[in-house]
This record gives C-alpha cells, structure tokens and sequence, in this order.
C-alpha cells in the first residue's frame, strides 16, 4: 500500500493516459492503454467512493475519460460520479465533478 502522495503521482499519469489521443502510427498502442485502463475500472469507481477525499479529482479525470472513450461505461461512469457529489470534498472538486457529469450527459443524448 502507498502513501497519497505516491498514489497521487499514479493516478495523474494514468489520468494523463486515459486523457490523450491517439497520434500519427500510434493507433493500437493507444487503444491498448486505453483497455488497460478499461480493465482497472473498479479501482477507479471504488476510488471515488472510498479513498482519500484529496484524490477525488484524479480519479473524476480517470471516469470521465472511460466514460467517454467508452460508450458503454458512460452511465456506469456518470452515476459513480453523481455518487462522488455525497461525499464532503472540496468546491473545486463538485464543480469538476459537475462539468464531467455535463460531458458525459451531452454524449449520452448525441
């Protein structure tokens, strides 16, 4: 088990990763760090429920991201985050909960 900080540094470059789009001959490459992240989805979603508050926006990244990329974990994502508003967290973090919510809505009605 790591301590915050170190599972901070984790989740941002996984973050980073399930943030970025595939570029020139790197199509598969992408698309298999994007499955990795896919298959780690419980840990992210339990994550938001259960961790440390001062990871919250990490992990809102990570499902939104997922959520995005994947259609089919758009609802799952959206309701995990909707969870996440019932914990005591910071305001900058229900608003970028909020935002990711409005995202993952709007591809949910396209």
């Amino acid at each position: 088990m790591c301590d915050t900080h170190a599972k901070a540094c984790c989740l941002e470059l996984i973050g980073n990763i399930a943030a970025s789009s595939p570029g020139g001959d790197s199509e598969k490459l992408w698309r298999d760090c994007q499955n990795e992240i896919r298959n780690a989805y419980w840990i992210f979603a339990s994550g938001i429920q259960f961790d440390d508050t001062a990871l919250v926006a990490s992990y809102v990244d990570i499902l939104g991201c997922i959520g995005l990329v994947f259609s089919d974990l758009r609802v799952i994502s959206h309701r995990y985050l909707e969870m996440a508003l019932t914990r005591d967290i910071p305001e900058g973090d229900i608003q970028m909960i909020r935002n990711t919510i409005q995202e993952l809505e709007q591809e949910l009605s396209e």
